[in-house]
């Protein structure tokens, strides 16, 4: 029997990331250089070049493992929206908290990715898994890198709420926070694991800063979905792990007590 979806939380920057990864026994976690054969797709947000009118590149997609699989799928170009467009304008300078809704739902062997706001979709797209492999765990990076301009930067996946078979579970905030003026992490995972079938991740994100914009990549976030996990238990860096039970409890005595009852 598998067990409950269960919460992570901040595993630490990427190499600890790696290293808890390793610790679950996922294949390509265990050399020195990492193979993302088993890193599926990244729907991706991140700080590029679009702060008016001008083009941006990459700013939010959601990215497939495209071969060479070893490589992770942020290395593939994001497909292309079937709505929306794949440039933002994040325009949150100065802190001013920015929220962009987003999900990401898995059904069956179809994948899709959607960022709105209001009644806009910013962005949408869709694959379908060919092999049907089940996304079990889910890595939520965020990445947040403050310039010789830039005094204080901040990327956050936050409200999160993932719903699956076993009913619907609150994510604990990711967020990177770089400033000059402390010593906090500019790097951030969070990790949730053994999820069964379906699922539904929504949530919301903001890039904010305070000083010169940022370019390129120096602030971005990915929800890393990934197949081929081990399932148990096994001694991770956060003790507090939270189980998912949902209405899987109430659906276990249920069924229990039919079963005496057809005795």
């Amino acid at each position: 029997m598998a067990s409950a979806t269960s919460i992570v939380g901040n595993v630490g920057d990427d190499v600890a990331f790696n290293q808890y990864m390793n610790s679950l026994g996922v294949p390509g976690f265990q050399t020195p250089s990492v193979d993302y054969s088993y890193e599926m797709f990244a729907p991706q947000g991140r700080i590029g070049n679009n702060l008016s009118t001008a083009g941006g590149e990459n700013e939010i997609g959601l990215h497939v493992n495209d071969a060479p699989l070893n490589t992770p799928p942020t290395s593939s170009a994001p497909l292309t929206a079937a709505e929306g467009s794949i440039q933002l304008a994040w325009g949150s300078a100065g802190f001013s908290n920015t929220l962009f809704d987003f999900e990401l739902k898995r059904v069956g062997i179809r994948i899709s990715f959607r960022m709105w706001t209001g009644s806009t979709t910013l962005y949408r797209a869709e694959f379908e898994n060919a092999n049907n492999d089940d996304v079990t765990l889910l890595g939520l990076r965020t990445r947040s890198t403050a310039s010789a301009t830039t005094s204080a930067s901040r990327v956050r996946l936050t409200n999160l709420s993932l719903v699956t078979s076993y009913g619907t579970l609150s994510l604990p905030e990711s967020a990177a926070y770089d400033t000059s003026n402390d010593g906090v992490s500019p790097v951030s995972n969070v990790v949730v694991k053994d999820i069964l079938g379906d699922f539904a991740l929504t949530g919301q994100t903001s890039m904010d800063w305070t000083g010169s914009a940022l370019s390129r990549s120096a602030m971005a976030w990915q929800i890393k979905g990934f197949y081929g996990v081990p399932e148990g238990d096994v001694n991770t860096p956060e003790p507090s792990s939270m189980m998912l039970i949902g209405g899987s409890l109430a659906g276990i005595l249920l069924t229990l007590a039919r079963r005496r009852n057809a005795l």
